[in-house]
């Protein structure tokens, strides 16, 4: 994110732990209650007036915590600001709690609105996670909102990250953090100069582990006793400032924007407590990798053959006595996908036993592919657990065994001679094509003797249209189309097919939005059992509006059903990468009979445009054969990623095949 610093203010400098924010608790200055606009960016629905975060850590109790917080004010410009009110905060369920939450909202008028308590509500959001969620009250334009509260946490080990930028500008952001010198951390920085100025400006009393000691009774049993040394500690200050950081609005074809916002994280590497030898605690890949195979809602699901014998019972009895490795793979993956559901929950961890999963048949992600690997080794299927993060979750960092970067599991599998990535998601989707949400760059191997990160493969989908058509000279057209539709593309295909029986409002449903009175009959589907091989679709059909006839011309629009209808680069300038799941063509095909005596008068010049590095072509001919009028445009992206200073040329590169697409073609009637 290096590019991020050229247009970024970034002050990193030190601060004593005791001073105040800068920014007071109710006093809101004039001139930013009178605000109308934000002359840096008027486009802005909202600006981050400040946003303030306070972090100490705690020793006072003889073990590692932290107290945290926050206060932050936003001014809303537009109506459309006006979810910015609406804010959550996340806290883990068992060992942290969120007290002393005030929010108030000032109006132009001069009104104060504070929120009552019963408007604050707390929630689960899985197993391990609740939220505090509230609406801050009498919003209107030109109000200003703020809120503070604090944060107690037993869990030091990862400190709360910080956000500097976000999808509306920040006035001003500033994180300090109070840290004895006893902790070593790993600061990862993203769009932030990492080079944080740190100074010992006190020394601080704290309670550290002193000494263990363990006694037996009379009866046998025994007892630990720890005792507690009290030392005084330097204590680094820390302070991390930006001001005027733009917003970074979110764009198409990206992962998540967390992925690009400028931010700073905290993980505890190492303690070196006083007279004790320098502790690691966050380890290595390879210690992590054993860590999970030896744990219960990990390694042992599907490594211990109790946690899955009633599903590999199940599974036995649908397995020929004859199956070759092939088909075992292909016969368990269709089992799981056909037997469980996906409680829409991701997660690295099974949260409960793989045999309550079976018995229930649902799971979250984690459970549904451990099961998967767990019959796949109880029949002896070379296989190893990915672990992924999700394209919304974020890209994984490499450097450091970080497990709460990821949040799903996949399997690689051994299948036709190779090592296929498998995810148990749907009932539609092939083997080696994990879901969308996984194709993320990498994943990381879990194996007891060679862990290790593996790119995820390329791959793709397709879709070619044939169209072979009638005009008559009032502009109506009649004839067949037919779909061929491969990978990525076929299996929403096969899911709507599944889900919709009259199949002639299904296609209705895809064409009525180009052509409001089409008529469509004879519709014909094909989804092979095996889910890699295309699916077909044909249908006849009359489009009254296919071309508009003004007097001796008919302006034909000849592209049926394109895949692009609007160019997905908007904007003129990007600051963060193109972030495909998959490449995929697209490719249509007329052929179109004129009515009795009309001629080809205009059409788009012939084209074929490339993007570089092979990134893509796009291609657009048009011919005239006797009365028949020969139309072939395609489009292929063959590349996933395009930096920041490609981008001008991706979007030029779709301008151009949407200027071809939506140019009419001019027939005229020969005198």
């Amino acid at each position: 994110m290096a590019i991020l610093l050229a247009w970024i203010s970034l002050f990193c400098s030190f601060t004593a732990t005791g001073q105040k924010s800068p920014m007071k608790w109710g006093e809101i200055p004039p001139e930013d209650l009178s605000m109308t606009n934000y002359p840096s960016d008027t486009a802005a629905v909202a600006l981050v007036l400040g946003n303030y975060g306070d972090l100490e850590i705690d020793f006072s109790r003889g073990d590692l915590r932290y107290n945290y917080e926050q206060h932050r004010r936003i001014k809303i410009l537009k109506q459309s600001g006006f979810d910015k009110g609406d804010v959550s905060i996340s806290f883990y369920k068992k060992g942290e709690k969120i007290s002393n939450l005030q929010v108030q909202v000032y109006t132009p008028d001069g009104k104060k609105y504070s929120l009552k308590s019963a408007d604050i509500f707390e929630e689960a959001v899985n197993e391990n996670w609740s939220r505090l969620r509230f609406s801050a009250p009498n919003l209107s334009e030109g109000a200003v909102m703020e809120y503070r509260y604090t944060l107690a946490s037993q869990y030091a080990f990862q400190l709360p990250e910080w956000y500097f930028q976000e999808d509306i500008p920040t006035r001003w952001s500033e994180y300090r953090l109070a840290i004895p010198d006893w902790l070593r951390y790993v600061v990862l920085s993203q769009g932030v100069d990492a080079n944080v100025l740190v100074t010992t400006e006190g020394r601080q009393r704290m309670l550290v582990p002193g000494y263990e000691t363990q006694q037996t009774g009379i009866a046998g049993s025994t007892t630990i006793e720890k005792g507690y040394d009290q030392v005084e500690a330097e204590i680094k200050f820390y302070r991390y400032r930006m001001e005027n950081v733009p917003a970074m609005r979110p764009e198409p074809f990206i992962t998540t924007m967390d992925d690009y916002f400028a931010r700073v994280r905290f993980q505890l590497a190492a303690t070196a407590f006083p007279n004790r030898a320098i502790t690691p605690v966050m380890g290595s890949w390879e210690k992590a990798s054993k860590d999970l195979l030896e744990h219960e809602f990990f390694g042992y699901q599907f490594l211990k053959s109790r946690h899955f014998k009633r599903a590999n019972d199940a599974l036995q009895a649908t397995l020929p006595a004859t199956a070759t490795k092939d088909e075992k793979v292909n016969a368990i993956y269709n089992f799981l996908n056909n037997t469980m559901h996906w409680n829409e929950r991701y997660s690295y961890m099974a949260t409960s036993n793989l045999e309550d999963c079976f018995e229930q048949k649902k799971g979250n992600s984690a459970e549904l592919n451990l099961l998967f690997l767990a019959l796949l080794k109880a029949n002896d299927i070379q296989c190893h657990p990915l672990l992924l993060s999700t394209r919304d979750h974020g890209r994984p960092i490499d450097l450091y065994p970080i497990m709460d970067q990821f949040n799903h599991v996949a399997v690689l599998v051994e299948h036709g001679g190779q090592m296929v990535v498998a995810d148990i998601a749907s009932p539609h989707q092939a083997l080696g094509f994990p879901r969308t949400e996984s194709l993320n760059g990498r994943a990381w191997l879990v194996d007891a003797t060679n862990p290790q990160w593996v790119d995820l493969p390329a791959l793709s989908g397709s879709s070619i249209k044939l169209a072979t058509l009638k005009l008559d000279e009032n502009g109506q057209a009649t004839g067949t189309v037919q779909y061929r539709i491969s990978g990525y593309d076929a299996f929403p295909w096969r899911e709507k097919i599944a889900a919709q029986k009259d199949q002639t409002s299904l296609m209705k449903g895809v064409l009525s939005k180009q052509y409001p009175d089409i008529a469509i009959e004879d519709v014909k589907t094909e989804t092979p059992e095996d889910l890699a091989k295309p699916v077909t679709i044909s249908f006849k059909c009359t489009l009254p509006e296919m071309a508009a006839a003004n007097g001796d011309l008919l302006y034909l629009s000849p592209v049926i059903n394109p895949l692009f209808t609007e160019n997905p680069f908007k904007v003129e300038d990007r600051k963060f990468p193109v972030d495909i799941p998959y490449i995929f063509s697209d490719k249509f095909v007329l052929q179109l009979e004129l009515p009795e005596g009309f001629v080809l008068e205009e059409a788009p010049e012939p084209i074929k445009a490339s993007l570089p590095n092979n990134g893509g072509t796009f291609q657009y001919t048009l011919s005239q054969n006797g009365n028949k009028l020969n139309l072939v445009t395609e489009v292929k992206i063959s590349q996933q990623r395009f930096e920041p200073d490609t981008y001008p040329g991706l979007r030029h590169f779709f301008n151009l095949l949407l200027e071809k697409q939506q140019n009419p073609v001019v027939l005229k009637r020969k005198k």
